[in-house]
Protein backbone atom coordinates (compact mmCIF):
# COMPACT_ATOMS: atom_id res chain seq x y z
CA UNK A 1 0.00 0.00 0.00
CA UNK A 2 1.15 3.44 -0.17
CA UNK A 3 0.11 6.69 1.22
CA UNK A 4 0.34 10.02 0.86
CA UNK A 5 0.27 12.68 4.25
CA UNK A 6 0.12 16.46 3.31
CA UNK A 7 0.71 18.88 5.54
CA UNK A 8 1.96 15.99 7.62
CA UNK A 9 3.78 18.24 10.41
CA UNK A 10 5.91 16.78 12.64
CA UNK A 11 4.59 13.01 10.89
CA UNK A 12 2.58 11.39 13.76
CA UNK A 13 0.21 9.37 10.92
CA UNK A 14 3.38 9.29 9.14
CA UNK A 15 5.19 6.88 11.32
CA UNK A 16 1.47 5.44 12.02
CA UNK A 17 1.26 4.69 8.53
CA UNK A 18 4.62 3.52 8.38
CA UNK A 19 4.80 1.11 11.31
CA UNK A 20 2.20 -0.59 9.44
CA UNK A 21 4.06 -1.34 6.21
CA UNK A 22 2.46 1.34 4.17
CA UNK A 23 5.50 3.17 1.85
CA UNK A 24 4.76 6.71 2.69
CA UNK A 25 5.26 10.40 1.11
CA UNK A 26 5.26 13.08 3.91
CA UNK A 27 4.38 16.39 2.22
CA UNK A 28 4.78 19.88 4.17
CA UNK A 29 6.38 23.11 3.03
CA UNK A 30 8.48 23.56 6.26
CA UNK A 31 12.04 22.30 5.73
CA UNK A 32 12.14 22.39 9.49
CA UNK A 33 9.54 20.75 10.54
CA UNK A 34 10.48 17.92 8.13
CA UNK A 35 13.48 17.39 9.43
CA UNK A 36 12.05 17.15 13.24
CA UNK A 37 9.30 14.74 10.87
CA UNK A 38 12.54 12.56 10.31
CA UNK A 39 14.00 13.27 13.75
CA UNK A 40 10.58 11.39 15.07
CA UNK A 41 10.71 8.85 12.91
CA UNK A 42 14.25 8.08 13.62
CA UNK A 43 13.97 8.07 17.12
CA UNK A 44 11.08 5.71 16.67
CA UNK A 45 12.68 2.65 15.33
CA UNK A 46 11.33 3.56 11.45
CA UNK A 47 14.47 5.38 9.92
CA UNK A 48 14.69 2.74 7.64
CA UNK A 49 10.71 2.82 6.82
CA UNK A 50 9.97 3.54 2.93
CA UNK A 51 9.26 7.16 3.94
CA UNK A 52 10.04 9.90 1.05
CA UNK A 53 10.23 13.47 2.61
CA UNK A 54 8.99 16.31 0.51
CA UNK A 55 9.67 19.80 1.74
CA UNK A 56 7.40 21.48 -0.32
CA UNK A 57 4.02 23.00 -0.92
CA UNK A 58 1.53 20.55 -0.79
CA UNK A 59 -0.92 21.38 -3.56
CA UNK A 60 2.53 22.36 -5.51
CA UNK A 61 3.50 18.50 -5.05
CA UNK A 62 -0.15 17.44 -5.39
CA UNK A 63 -0.18 19.06 -9.23
CA UNK A 64 3.20 17.52 -10.36
CA UNK A 65 1.74 13.83 -9.01
CA UNK A 66 -1.09 14.51 -10.81
CA UNK A 67 0.44 15.04 -14.35
CA UNK A 68 2.72 12.06 -13.02
CA UNK A 69 -0.16 9.79 -13.09
CA UNK A 70 1.38 9.04 -9.21
CA UNK A 71 -1.60 6.96 -7.73
CA UNK A 72 -2.03 6.76 -3.95
CA UNK A 73 -4.10 4.03 -1.89
CA UNK A 74 -4.30 6.49 1.44
CA UNK A 75 -5.13 9.71 1.70
CA UNK A 76 -4.26 12.04 4.94
CA UNK A 77 -4.50 15.33 5.01
CA UNK A 78 -4.77 17.62 8.03
CA UNK A 79 -4.51 21.26 6.59
CA UNK A 80 -4.07 24.53 8.90
CA UNK A 81 -6.64 27.17 8.86
CA UNK A 82 -3.84 29.54 6.90
CA UNK A 83 -0.38 28.70 5.71
CA UNK A 84 2.68 29.78 3.68
CA UNK A 85 4.26 27.71 1.21
CA UNK A 86 8.48 28.27 0.65
CA UNK A 87 7.69 30.31 -2.20
CA UNK A 88 5.09 32.28 -1.01
CA UNK A 89 2.17 30.23 -1.93
CA UNK A 90 -1.02 31.25 -0.10
CA UNK A 91 -3.01 28.29 1.59
CA UNK A 92 -6.87 29.49 2.79
CA UNK A 93 -8.69 26.56 3.89
CA UNK A 94 -12.07 28.08 2.83
CA UNK A 95 -10.85 28.46 -0.55
CA UNK A 96 -8.41 26.10 -1.26
CA UNK A 97 -10.33 22.91 0.87
CA UNK A 98 -12.38 21.77 -2.65
CA UNK A 99 -9.32 21.41 -4.83
CA UNK A 100 -7.43 19.34 -1.92
CA UNK A 101 -10.04 17.17 -1.87
CA UNK A 102 -10.63 16.69 -5.83
CA UNK A 103 -7.09 16.49 -6.13
CA UNK A 104 -7.19 13.57 -3.20
CA UNK A 105 -10.15 11.80 -5.84
CA UNK A 106 -7.04 12.10 -8.24
CA UNK A 107 -4.41 10.57 -6.30
CA UNK A 108 -6.59 7.64 -5.29
CA UNK A 109 -7.16 7.02 -8.42
CA UNK A 110 -11.07 7.91 -7.92
CA UNK A 111 -11.86 5.81 -4.25
CA UNK A 112 -9.42 5.33 -1.54
CA UNK A 113 -8.69 2.42 0.66
CA UNK A 114 -8.35 4.86 3.42
CA UNK A 115 -9.27 8.61 3.66
CA UNK A 116 -8.40 10.75 6.53
CA UNK A 117 -9.28 14.69 6.78
CA UNK A 118 -8.65 16.71 9.93
CA UNK A 119 -9.58 19.90 10.44
CA UNK A 120 -9.45 22.31 13.68
CA UNK A 121 -10.49 25.75 11.71
CA UNK A 122 -13.31 27.36 14.04
CA UNK A 123 -16.62 27.17 11.13
CA UNK A 124 -15.37 23.73 9.74
CA UNK A 125 -18.23 21.63 11.76
CA UNK A 126 -18.50 17.47 10.87
CA UNK A 127 -21.58 18.04 8.81
CA UNK A 128 -19.76 20.64 6.70
CA UNK A 129 -16.82 18.69 5.90
CA UNK A 130 -18.95 15.54 5.33
CA UNK A 131 -20.76 17.79 2.95
CA UNK A 132 -17.85 18.42 0.68
CA UNK A 133 -16.24 15.36 0.88
CA UNK A 134 -19.45 13.85 0.05
CA UNK A 135 -19.54 16.98 -3.22
CA UNK A 136 -16.24 15.01 -4.25
CA UNK A 137 -16.57 11.56 -3.88
CA UNK A 138 -19.92 11.30 -4.76
CA UNK A 139 -19.75 13.14 -7.92
CA UNK A 140 -18.79 11.60 -11.19
CA UNK A 141 -18.12 7.67 -12.04
CA UNK A 142 -20.44 5.68 -10.28
CA UNK A 143 -17.18 3.07 -9.83
CA UNK A 144 -15.18 5.57 -8.09
CA UNK A 145 -18.45 6.81 -5.56
CA UNK A 146 -17.89 6.46 -2.15
CA UNK A 147 -20.09 3.77 -1.60
CA UNK A 148 -20.68 3.93 2.31
CA UNK A 149 -21.24 7.46 4.64
CA UNK A 150 -17.61 8.63 5.79
CA UNK A 151 -17.53 8.43 9.23
CA UNK A 152 -17.45 11.67 11.33
CA UNK A 153 -15.55 12.46 14.28
CA UNK A 154 -15.38 15.38 16.21
CA UNK A 155 -11.56 15.92 18.39
CA UNK A 156 -11.60 16.65 21.93
CA UNK A 157 -8.87 16.44 24.83
CA UNK A 158 -9.94 14.94 27.45
CA UNK A 159 -8.91 16.50 31.17
CA UNK A 160 -8.72 15.31 34.25
CA UNK A 161 -11.85 16.47 35.46
CA UNK A 162 -13.75 14.68 32.49
CA UNK A 163 -14.40 18.24 30.80
CA UNK A 164 -13.58 18.35 27.15
CA UNK A 165 -12.21 20.39 24.93
CA UNK A 166 -13.36 20.60 21.33
CA UNK A 167 -9.81 20.45 19.06
CA UNK A 168 -11.50 19.84 15.35
CA UNK A 169 -13.30 17.57 13.58
CA UNK A 170 -12.25 14.51 11.22
CA UNK A 171 -13.53 12.67 8.49
CA UNK A 172 -12.90 9.32 7.70
CA UNK A 173 -13.31 6.63 5.17
CA UNK A 174 -12.30 2.89 5.17
CA UNK A 175 -12.54 0.56 1.54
Amino acid sequence: LTAINLFGYTGGSTMALANGGVKVTHVDAAKNVVKWAKENANASGLEDAPIRWIAEDSMTFVSREIKRNNVYDIFVADPPSFGRGPKGEVWKLERHLLDLLEAARQLCGGTPKLFLLSCHTPGFDLNRLNQLVGQVFRSGDPQHRLQQQPTKIALTIQAEDGKTLPSGNCIRWIA
